[in-house]
């Protein structure tokens, strides 16, 4: 406790030093404490309900897929029933785009289909109401009953005892309000809230079931409680004995499933193998800038040992151990960490929110229900992180301080620049942070690139265009409806006041500008291997809104129906990999053993990443589809001015058609691939931060540096101005002294950011790992700041007044 006191009087006596290690020590424990925020809600968090250490989830999982692959009911059935490790276990299955009507507003919101022992088996109970009871989950649309979630029963009606009792329509269904769930709760999927759960018994009813008689795997995954005694390992050895898989489903899919037990702690295990590597990144890049300012941090130390190394020398002397010397640095270290540690948590507390913002919307519109409050886990983190930078900054500056020649010491009344060895400690602590800055500030200039071609699009014009989803088929309108439907909409979209061109596509086949949206087909030429290809069925505007260019041939028109042959476009990627030695226009090709007549070839949209090739695509015309596929659409629509000014006038024009006809994903193609390219984007914003802040506290500890060494020389800069040298030779000296480290730090750093920059690659459109503009700017920035933090110290040792420099001494 004496040290304690002494190292929080020394604190308060060098305000000027205080204030500087912990600005370092806040960015950098505060940088890694917000990543940890996320990791910690992504991968550790557990449901705010009671027992939750003992709730898991049960996937059908085939290898090398994804993990939901979904269970039967035959086989839902078997595990319930033999298994002997789970006390009580339920079914589940979301759906995305439920769509709502009250008071003939709709609205689209996430949903969960449950069984009746849902809710006990997370053990919550009700804010208002009941939930299900047995009998309604046992015919499909006999008991059409729902539970509101708290956020949309506030909406919607205000308050609970509004909700319960009260009727609306879900998918045209309409439904009768019987509960409504606590404030707290959201679902059981960290991230995937739901807004309603309806009966599983309502899945068919509202468009989302198997057909009689065919057996399906409905069910997306089960949730169970496990029994007293038994563990996440016991319950996955005990379910996967016990259910029985259909073969049919399995050989149907050509691939066996296998059951996957989890806890039910952050988000789902496909959400966490999709964000793994982003996580990784975002660690490493924190990780590198710590390092940074530990380095940074132990420079500043060791100069600070030098200032006292009188006082070491007196206490040594009257009788001081080493061992005392050390403890009492060390507890010096500790106590700036831990104020640092706090400081960086207030620090996180601001950041986390900014990184928050990427993960709270989805491309498709829909909210997440990520809770990113600091926890008990994360405060024993910042403890950890703070301990362990204490020691490791203070241990070398305590050690070298208890190791001194006492006479020497006690004979230096201002302190000099220390031993060769201490010095070129320093210079490498320099070195280092400068080359982990290069790496740093080459991997920002790589991303922000890469973040500037995909929100300006490649091959395609996002600007100016707004994008929207309509689905017919959940308002009940048959094939040939949806498609007049789709034909109406197109029409009165394009009546729009300063609305250029509209284009469509199958809804269901992904995002309309995602090189990667459409289902796979087998495109094969006839006498020729076949691939497997993404394809889209687009309509006669789809190229000209989207600004796609046309390599050669032409593109759909409004002649190509169903009554006229079937043609298609092919990408450039698929044009060369079918006809490398000719063209594509005329030839023929079989999707699916269908023959099409290729008729025209555009340019690839959005190429993926830097460690991966163009991908082959079809385009199929829109209209010679059958009508049973226009049930679901989405839409581009170019404008003259702003296109999220223009979304009310064409959700009106829709909706004018049908008001009962889901709309949803409505809002600009720019918002929508910032949404859809959140990851890449995220790593781009904490990448550009981390090297900002790192070539900050590079451009500190280098100046750190040369004020020692200015001030280490002040006597003998006073005698060589005295004896006749110029200052401008003092100067360059110094300035010299500066370029050298600088450059010694950007060969590591350039060499290392060669290595290192290919980790990144997967995040990387339209840039690659070794482009040369990156490496030039990030390698000019580093000069600029060596030059600045060099230039001040170099001033002050010109500027050196002799008589004033050997009077002082």
């Amino acid at each position: 406790m004496q040290d304690v006191r002494y190292a929080l009087r020394r604190l308060r006596g060098t305000p000027g030093f205080s204030a500087v290690a912990l600005l370092v020590l806040a960015l950098g424990i505060g940088a890694n404490t917000a990543i940890f925020s996320l990791i910690n809600t992504l991968y550790f968090k557990k449901l705010p309900v009671s027992g939750s250490e003992r709730l898991v989830h049960l996937y059908a999982h085939r290898p090398g897929r994804a993990f939901r692959a979904g269970f039967s009911d035959a086989e839902y059935e078997s595990v319930r029933v033999r298994t002997h490790t789970l006390s009580s276990i339920a079914a589940k299955t979301s759906i995305a785009q439920l769509h709502i009507v009250l008071n003939n507003v709709v609205r689209e919101v996430r949903g969960d289909f449950v069984s009746a022992s849902y809710f006990q088996t997370l053990n919550i109970g009700t804010s208002r109401g009941r939930f299900f009871v047995p009998d309604e989950d046992d015919v499909g649309g006999r008991n059409a009953v729902a539970v509101l979630g708290y956020r949309l029963c506030r909406e919607l009606f205000g308050n609970e005892d509004r909700a319960v009792g009260a009727s609306l329509k879900v998918n045209g269904i309409a439904v009768t309000v019987v509960g409504v769930a606590p404030r707290e709760f959201v679902g059981d999927d960290v991230g995937r809230g739901a807004d309603i759960w309806l009966p599983r018994a309502m899945l068919g009813p509202a468009g989302y079931g198997c057909a009689p008689a065919d057996p399906c795997n409905s069910i997306e995954l089960l949730v169970a409680r496990l029994a007293a005694g038994q563990s996440v390992r016991t319950a996955q050895a005990d379910a996967a004995s016990t259910i029985l898989w259909s073969r049919a489903l399995d050989e149907r899919h050509e691939a066996r499933r296998e059951l996957v037990a989890a806890a039910v702690a952050g988000a789902d295990l496909d959400t966490r193998e999709i964000l793994r590597p982003q996580m990784q990144l975002l660690g490493a890049l924190t990780a590198v800038l710590l390092v940074i300012a530990c380095s940074n941090l132990a420079g500043l130390l060791l100069a600070r040992s030098l200032t006292r190394r009188r006082e070491i020398a007196v206490r040594l002397s009257i009788g001081a151990t080493r061992t005392r010397i050390v403890r009492q640095l060390l507890t010096e270290g500790l106590v700036l960490s831990a104020v640092g540690g706090a400081a960086g948590l207030l620090v996180s507390r601001w950041v986390v929110p900014m990184l928050a913002g990427f993960y709270n919307v989805d491309s498709e519109g829909f909210l997440h229900s990520y809770n990113f409050e600091p926890d008990v886990r994360v405060y024993l983190y910042v403890c950890a992180v703070a301990g362990m930078t204490g020691m490791a900054t203070a241990i070398v500056p305590a050690l070298q301080s208890s190791r001194q020649d006492l006479a020497a010491a006690l004979k230096d009344e201002r302190g000099s620049a220390g031993s060769p060895r201490g010095s070129r400690l320093r210079h490498l602590l320099v070195v280092a942070q400068i080359a982990l800055s290069l790496v740093l500030t080459v991997s920002s200039s790589l991303l922000a690139r890469s973040g500037l071609t995909l929100t300006r699009g490649t091959h395609f014009d996002p600007s100016g265009v707004a994008v929207l989803r309509f689905r017919p088929e959940l308002a009940r309108l048959p094939g040939p409806r949806a498609e007049a439907f789709a034909r109406d909409a197109a029409s009165r979209l394009r009546r729009v006041p300063g609305v250029e061109s509209v284009g469509m596509m199958i809804g269901g086949e992904g995002l309309v500008w995602d090189w990667a949206s459409g289902p796979t087909r087998a495109v094969e030429r006839p006498g020729a291997a076949r691939l497997t290809v993404a394809t889209q069925d687009v309509d006669d505007a789809f190229f000209s809104t989207l600004r796609i260019p046309v390599l050669s041939g032409r593109t759909f028109t409004a002649a190509d129906t169903s009554a006229t042959l079937r043609v298609a476009v092919t990408n450039e990627t698929l044009a060369r990999a079918m006809w490398p030695d000719g063209d594509a226009i005329g030839r023929t090709v079989l999707v699916d053993d269908v023959p099409y007549r290729i008729i025209g070839t555009v340019a690839d949209v959005q190429p993926p990443n830097a460690q991966a090739s163009a991908a082959p695509h079809l385009y199929r015309a829109f209209w010679q589809t059958s009508a049973d596929s226009k049930t679901d659409v989405r839409v581009a629509v170019r404008v003259a001015g702003s296109p999220a000014a223009a979304l009310p006038a064409l959700r009106a024009a829709i909706r004018a058609l049908d008001p009962a006809v889901p709309l949803g994903e409505d809002m600009t193609m720019s918002q929508q691939m910032a949404l859809e390219y959140a990851p890449v984007l995220l790593a781009r914003q904490v990448t550009v931060w981390c090297g900002a802040i790192a070539l900050g506290l590079s451009a500190m500890g280098l100046y750190g540096v040369l004020a020692l060494a200015m001030r280490s020389r002040t006597r003998e800069i006073g005698i060589r101005i005295a004896i006749g040298a110029r200052p401008r030779m003092i100067l360059l000296q110094f300035l010299a002294q500066a370029l050298r480290l600088g450059a010694a730090g950007i060969a590591v750093g350039i060499v290392a950011a060669w290595a290192a920059t290919h980790l990144i690659g997967s995040w990387l459109y339209g840039v690659d790992t070794r482009d040369a503009i990156s490496y030039i700017g990030a390698t000019a920035v580093l000069t600029v700041a060596v030059v600045a933090a060099g230039y001040l110290p170099a001033r002050r040792a010109a500027r050196v007044d002799p008589i004033l420099a050997l009077r002082s001494e």
